[in-house]
């Protein structure tokens, strides 16, 4: 099953608290697992505006496409998918 926030900040300090340490298990778990039952990606750019609503917008179709897929699947494995997308400057 797909659970998760689909856009936007959390509306409460107990729901941003509950996603923090949900990070940081997250992090904890990345690092104790072997390098072929994870996979990583980070990258900080530069664009506009536009750019940033587009890669939004391109990674909520992604989601969209792959919920039939995991909604189908056999529950055999956990996994965790996040996404975080903010400014810097």
């Amino acid at each position: 099953m797909v659970k998760g926030a689909r856009g936007g900040k959390s509306t409460s300090d107990a729901t941003f608290g509950r996603t923090i340490g949900l990070r940081l298990k997250a992090l904890d778990r990345i690092s104790s697992l072997a390098a072929k039952d994870t996979y990583n990606f980070s990258v900080v750019f530069t664009a506009d505006e536009d750019v940033r609503r587009r890669v939004q917008g391109r990674f909520l179709r992604f989601l969209k496409e792959v919920e039939d897929e995991v909604k189908q699947a056999r529950a055999e494995d956990v996994y965790q998918l996040n996404f975080d997308l903010f400014k810097w400057s």
